[in-house]
């Protein structure tokens, strides 16, 4: 039994099987020990980094997600290389396969790569945050999830659409939450027999007097076109982010109101037709 331990073990390029059994042996506590090294690191060390970023609610909830995922993974493989080499297993080559598989893989995966970039310059960036109203991508809704892969949104009919985050960075992104305080447009054509003194004035203090709208700066009426069948007026008044759909959809009914309880006339296309006699 000595004989085939020690035969064993010059296989191996030992002298005896002592020799052998105690660097195996060596590299069994090492490989353990790198294993007990990053098991701390993810239980303690990473845990506490990320309760810490909780505490102070910075960055938020989506990138310390991101962030916690991508030190795990790092750690895992770190961990992972240490343990091949403290094992005596030649890590070159494997390297070497790992490289060639990413190029190989990154090469098929351009388009999921290119959405994963675009994530990450959202997150970096943040143009865009979790519960923002936006525009992008060709879409409307409330952001409710940012993802490395997919930015969804939820529209006003409770649709949940899920954009590559490449789609949405390379649009224009409409961010509607950004600012406390939005500006209101509404458009109306008035009649050219109205008198556009009293239209204006008409509408300011219609506007005026719904909740919502903010009475500093005042609400504007400009004259935007002089059209084919009217003149037409943009209204312009300011309200709260929360306020301001309510108070758009509020002041163009009262609008309509006030120009009819005056007789203002709000025209629609008309086409005049001159029928020539025969000579």
């Amino acid at each position: 039994m000595t004989d085939f331990l020690n035969s064993l073990a010059k296989s191996f390029g030992f002298d005896n099987f002592q020799v052998f059994a105690a660097d195996l042996g060596w590299n069994l506590a090492m490989a353990g020990l790198t294993v007990l090294g990053g098991w701390l690191v993810l239980k303690f060390v990473i845990a506490r980094l990320i309760r810490a970023m909780e505490r102070v609610d910075f960055p938020d909830a989506t990138v310390r997600g991101v962030i916690h995922l991508l030190l795990r993974w790092v750690t895992i493989l770190v961990t992972a290389y240490y343990v091949m080499l403290s094992l005596g297993v030649q890590t070159t080559a494997i390297l070497g396969v790992a490289t060639g598989s990413a190029l190989a893989i990154g090469l098929a995966m351009q388009g999921t790569l290119s959405n994963v970039a675009s994530g990450i310059m959202l997150l970096v960036l943040r143009p865009i945050s979790v519960g923002h109203y936006i525009q992008g991508g060709g879409h409307e809704g409330t952001v409710v999830n940012l993802g490395i892969f997919y930015t969804t949104i939820k529209t006003i009919e409770k649709y949940q659409i899920s954009i590559p985050n490449s789609t949405l960075f390379g649009s224009a992104i409409i961010n509607m939450s950004a600012n406390p305080v939005l500006t209101g447009r509404l458009a109306i054509g008035v009649s050219y027999d109205a008198d556009l003194d009293q239209v204006k004035t008409l509408l300011v203090e219609a506007v005026k007097a719904i909740p919502g709208v903010r009475k500093s700066p005042e609400p504007q009426v400009l004259v935007q076109d002089l059209a084919a069948s009217a003149i037409n007026l943009e209204v312009r008044f300011d309200a709260a982010r929360d306020d301001l759909w309510p108070t758009v959809r509020a002041a163009r009914q009262e609008a309509k109101a006030v120009l009819d309880a005056h007789g203002i006339e709000i025209p629609f296309p008309q086409t005049t037709i001159h029928m020539r006699q025969p000579d």
